[in-house]
């Protein structure tokens, strides 16, 4: 009697939610996967180049986010993947935030420094 229950409520459920699923499902394992590599290439980036002038932290930036959207445009020539132009903006918009609450963090270490 409860595992038939159990089993119109979870049909019910999945037969409910199918229109979010086959729209944020392809999201979250395309798009999501993306944003990650950005971030922890942002923040990787920005370890490395802890002791370096801001000038430098943001050329390195900028070849680092310039290698992944090279990447993501060379997928189909290349003949390993498929070129998505959402995923170039996902790994752009990424690279900037990450970077932008990098140096938020560095600058409110450094005022909290002086204090």
């Amino acid at each position: 009697m409860g595992e038939a229950r159990f089993a119109r409520a979870w049909a019910s459920w999945a037969e409910t939610t199918r229109e979010s699923r086959y729209f944020l499902g392809p999201w979250l394992m395309g798009h999501l996967s993306d944003a990650g590599l950005a971030a922890a290439t942002a923040a990787f980036v920005d370890a490395m180049q802890s002791g370096a002038k801001k000038r430098t932290r943001l050329v390195w930036q900028g070849v680092a986010a310039a290698l992944l959207v090279g990447l993501e445009l060379a997928q189909a020539p290349l003949g390993f993947g498929t070129f998505d132009p959402v995923d170039v903006l996902v790994l752009a918009t990424t690279a900037l935030v990450t970077v932008a609450l990098c140096e938020r963090a560095r600058a409110n270490a450094d005022a909290r420094a002086l204090v």
